[in-house]
């Protein structure tokens, strides 16, 4: 079974941006050698929705630990999980996109009642990230890609995930067939709390986000046109 069956890697593509030296991203499994490397990554792509309260040293160490209660409890999980590492030979992590299929617990650094909980037929977007120093070099297209691709292949019907309402991702967003739509998981209780919660726990910086859906038929039209 090759690469593509087996689901492990995805096609690489060839990405030259400006002056930016070219860089093929190949998404590969996580491992445990690369816990730490995520765990900072992570923490630099999301600095700015860090609890005012939390030195780095500690909003890393909570990161990795979530990582690895993940691989400990659900390994399952972590096989729906992909990263981008370097091509210098350091292995440092230059972007991560984890997946939530039905039936996957949510994310571990939240509490329960407030890990998302995906819909019939729903895969979800838990995160997406990039080392600052990485943009622009098409890792965020890539694992958009395989996302939305492991999401259908996964008997999927769509995709959703959040994003902060002034994040200028949402265009990225918009542009791989997301669309803003109503969040068909809110109540009342969340649409009258939800902005104190995202302003007090992501950095005393944001108070809205949006929610995104893409149609997974809509990903295999527009995989055919290319």
């Amino acid at each position: 079974m090759d690469d593509k069956q087996n689901g492990k890697t995805s096609e690489p593509t060839d990405i030259a941006i400006g002056s930016k030296k070219k860089f093929t991203p190949t998404l590969v499994v996580p491992t445990s050698d690369d816990f730490d490397s995520i765990a900072e990554m992570k923490y630099l792509a999301f600095q700015e929705k860090t609890s005012c309260f939390v030195e780095k040293k500690d909003a890393v160490a909570v990161i990795r630990k979530s990582i690895i209660d993940t691989a400990s409890k659900h390994p399952t999980k972590l096989e729906h999980c992909r990263i981008v590492k370097s091509d210098d030979g350091s292995g440092r992590v230059l972007g991560a996109c984890q997946v939530q299929l039905p039936g996957d617990i949510g994310d571990l650094n939240f509490p329960p009642s407030f890990r998302f909980k995906t819909l019939p037929g729903e895969a979800h977007v838990e995160f997406i990230a990039c080392h600052p120093d990485s943009t622009g070099m098409g890792i965020g297209s890539a694992m958009l890609e395989w996302a939305a691709s492991f999401a259908k292949e996964n008997g999927c019907r769509f995709i959703s995930l959040e994003v902060m309402a002034v994040n200028p991702a949402l265009r990225l967003y918009e542009r791989k067939g997301y669309k803003v739509k109503s969040d068909p998981h809110a109540d009342e209780c969340d649409w009258l709390f939800a902005p104190c919660f995202v302003y007090c726990c992501l950095g005393c910086t944001y108070c809205s986000t949006k929610y995104m859906e893409k149609n997974l038929e809509d990903h295999e039209s527009l995989q055919m046109e290319r």
